[in-house]
């Protein structure tokens, strides 16, 4: 993930299956950037919240 004409950073999400449903890990900063309205964040959350569960 980078902005504009910067170099790219890896390592901002990890998901893997745990039990019977996901277990996430970002290093996004969602506290801040839901309450500013950031629709990529959103779009990002929302996404992730609807991961499938496995079964």
């Amino acid at each position: 993930m980078n902005d504009p004409n910067e170099k790219a950073n890896e390592g901002s999400l990890i998901i893997t299956k745990y039990g019977k449903g996901n277990f996430v890990y970002t290093g996004l900063v969602f506290f801040r950037e839901l309450p500013a309205g950031v629709s990529g964040a959103y779009r990002l959350f929302v996404n992730l919240l609807s991961l499938p569960q496995n079964k």
